[in-house]
């Protein structure tokens, strides 16, 4: 453990008016979890809850913690399952509760189920009207579902009522989402100020640039779009996507002086074969690359190509509009573009569907003290101090070392 983790649980335990969590004798069935969890051992994880759960059955924090190495791992049936179980042994307090629901909410987002991620996100608002992680999923859920106007509204709320203490990257978060909500509203300019402001509190999200890069395209501004396009690059050089976007830009830009074919198929031919060229959009943009350096043998073939693979079905027309196009010796050029899907999340519990760091955008928030505390002042929240506690308690201790107010409303 080290030293900073031990003041942390110093501050934690006494900022909570709870005995110091150092005091907390972990069993070794704890420890190994812990172990296996910080470790991306999902499966080890999984196999101990199970057998604390047989031994402690009230444990709510162990179902917690067990359903969030589902959600690690994507079997968000049994996540659910488990969350259920954990809402039900909390204390009935709506602080725990709501925390438990808006973990729930998050698992049947991830699973496709927005109907039921939405229904849970309103019970955590039933329960904490104030609960600023629960307006921002819910403005996901209703994005999701295609209501922009409603998902803006939500999250302005979490804009209202988050913590600017809690730092720059958690501040950032609902700024990003209103604004790419904007967008697919088209409303592109409110969207550049939103994503600038984001941009500002926290410069290392690929996505903001992605998503403002987008915004930009609509409203002309393409030396701006590619200057973000490049900066997501820099900033995620392992990601095929980034690479994809440049070189797509590079291609089709309506813009002739920012078009460049040489570059555009160096990114593209990176991007496939990142993805083992298995990824037929970008094949497609393969293709209009060659097309843009002149090269129309090799578009015209890398195109009919990318009709042959999985993910280009639902694109059959656009792509074969593209062959003919290639055929006449004429590169194609983007007039339109749909807004991203992506958002930046909460963090609830220890949920790697809203994984830490800039892959996701997320940030993390005082939702999560909810859990802790429980794991902290409530008896049946034993044994121990679980995985998902440890990896959240410093998270804790900047809101406490830095508001005296309640987190709660």
């Amino acid at each position: 453990m080290s030293l900073r983790l031990i003041v942390v649980l110093g501050v934690v335990g006494t900022c909570v008016n709870a005995s110091s969590l150092l005091a907390a004798n972990l069993s070794p069935e704890d420890r190994q979890a812990v172990d296996a969890l910080k470790h991306g051992k999902y499966d080890e994880a999984i196999g101990i809850y199970t057998k604390l759960i047989e031994h402690y059955p009230k444990s709510g924090a162990a179902y917690y913690d067990r359903g969030s190495c589902y959600v690690h791992k994507e079997v968000y049936d049994k996540a659910i399952a488990d969350l259920t179980k954990a809402v039900q042994l909390a204390p009935a307090t709506p602080k725990y509760q709501s925390a438990l629901a808006l973990a729930k909410a998050t698992a049947y987002y991830d699973k496709g189920k927005y109907n039921e991620a939405l229904a849970d996100a309103n019970e955590a608002l039933r329960l904490s009207p104030n609960f600023a992680p629960a307006y921002n999923e819910r403005g996901i859920i209703y994005s999701q579902k295609g209501d922009p106007d409603k998902a803006i509204a939500d999250f302005t709320k979490a804009i209202a009522l988050i913590d600017t203490p809690l730092g720059p990257h958690n501040v950032a978060g609902p700024y990003y989402n209103r604004g790419s909500a904007y967008s697919e509203a088209a409303k592109y300019e409110k969207a550049i100020v939103d994503l600038n402001t984001a941009i500002s509190l926290y410069p290392r999200d690929p996505y903001y640039y992605r998503t403002r890069a987008t915004a930009y395209f609509h409203t002309r501004n393409h030396k701006g779009e590619i200057a973000d396009l490049d900066r997501a690059l820099q900033l995620n050089p392992a990601s095929a996507s980034n690479y994809n976007a440049a070189a797509w830009f590079l291609a089709t830009c309506p813009q002739g002086d920012l078009r460049d074919g040489k570059r555009a198929v160096q990114h593209a031919t990176k991007a496939c074969e990142m993805t083992n060229w298995k990824h037929g959009d970008y094949v497609d943009t393969l293709a209009a690359a060659y097309a843009e350096a002149g090269e129309f043998e090799q578009a015209v073939r890398r195109e009919q190509e990318a009709l042959q693979l999985p993910d280009m079905q639902s694109k059959q027309d656009e792509a074969k509009a593209r062959v003919i196009l290639y055929q006449s010796r004429t590169p194609f050029r983007e007039e339109r573009r749909d807004p991203p899907k992506h958002r930046a999340n909460y963090l609830t519990g220890t949920q790697v569907s809203l994984t830490f760091g800039a892959e996701r955008g997320c940030y993390f928030v005082a939702a999560v003290s909810a859990v802790l505390s429980a794991i902290i002042d409530n008896q049946a929240w034993k044994p121990g101090v679980t995985a998902g506690s440890l990896e959240l308690l410093e998270l804790v201790a900047l809101l406490v070392e830095q508001s005296d107010e309640a987190i709660w409303a």
